[in-house]
């Protein structure tokens, strides 16, 4: 199970992170910006790790049954069936990966909004089929967003740290990095709202059917490993972006390392704490637990208000 979840988590970084790359030429080319020079290039580039993903996909589909509970035991829901799942999210691939290259041949206004319509749209399926439906009963409609967002933010990393490898020296000098290290600051703040908001909304709103979802990811062990995404995709880029001297090549690309190191533990906090079949069926008495032991209620603030809880 652990090896099974784990290929997700590397599924979701690998496309993702290539997808963002891809997308964040898109936007240059949308907006007109000239600043990034040979960065789009190298954006560009991450198209050629698309591939990956198909082979990556289809391993996912041979632990399916491992992974999704709803294989087993299937619910009234036309959309959760294995034969459907399997045809669309590998159609979604399929459109990332032909809109991609189709952008990257031949640079046009056109063709970016296009790939960033794939690039949202299919993106948005296979994060709901992927990831959300590793645990059917929870939904959310800013989840799909949140993932794009930190993908993109990871895509504009990777692509920083490749052009510090491979690209001439020029490609990421003084200018260039100052305005790297901005537009990772500005994403890296967008990324922390996003969060902020998906938290905000499940635990003050004390929605009980959804809050399992967060306990999970910050308690039983799995605080530590939370606290370390945040410190790497928001603390750190804050803490070193804020100051000129942080946004030279150096601290950029070291920092912007962390920011991909933490997207791929981000990914396995989303797909390692996932409800395992029936494991997590009484989830309304672990949270009036969980709250209880805190001597909190999510929207109070103090009390044990475990009366708005269903019984």
């Amino acid at each position: 199970m652990i090896a099974w979840r784990a290929l997700v988590a590397i599924f979701v970084f690998s496309s993702g992170t290539a997808m963002g790359a891809v997308a964040f030429a898109a936007l240059l080319e949308i907006t007109g910006a000239e600043w990034a020079g040979r960065l789009r290039h190298t954006a560009e580039a991450f198209r050629r790790f698309l591939p990956a993903s198909f082979l990556l996909y289809a391993l996912l589909l041979v632990g399916a049954s491992a992974l999704y509970p709803w294989i087993a035991d299937p619910p009234r829901t036309p959309w959760l069936r294995f034969t459907p799942f399997a045809l669309r999210d590998a159609a979604a691939l399929v459109v990332v990966f032909v809109a991609a290259n189709w952008f990257c041949a031949r640079s046009g206004g056109r063709r970016a909004a296009i790939f960033l319509i794939a690039y949202a749209s299919a993106g948005s399926l296979l994060i709901v089929d992927v990831l959300m439906s590793l645990e059917p009963s929870w939904t959310s409609t800013l989840f799909p967003a949140y993932v794009l967002t930190a993908s993109l933010y990871t895509g504009i990393a990777a692509v920083v740290i490749a052009s510090a490898w491979s690209a001439p020296a020029e490609a990421l000098d003084g200018p260039r990095a100052n305005d790297a290290g901005n537009l990772l600051l500005g994403f890296a703040l967008i990324w922390m709202y996003l969060l902020w908001s998906q938290f905000l909304v499940i635990w003050y709103g004390n929605l009980t059917e959804e809050i399992g979802y967060l306990i999970r990811r910050f308690e039983h062990g799995w605080r530590l490993l939370a606290w370390t995404v945040i410190a790497m995709r928001f603390l750190a880029p804050c803490l070193v972006f804020l100051g000129r001297r942080g946004r030279r090549r150096q601290p950029l690309v070291a920092t912007s390392a962390l920011i991909v190191l933490g997207f791929l533990l981000e990914c396995y906090l989303l797909v390692g704490p996932a409800a395992r079949n029936h494991e997590d069926t009484k989830i309304h008495e672990d949270t009036k637990i969980t709250l209880y032991r805190s001597g909190r209620s999510p929207r109070s603030g103090y009390g044990r208000d475990s009366d708005r809880l269903p019984p």
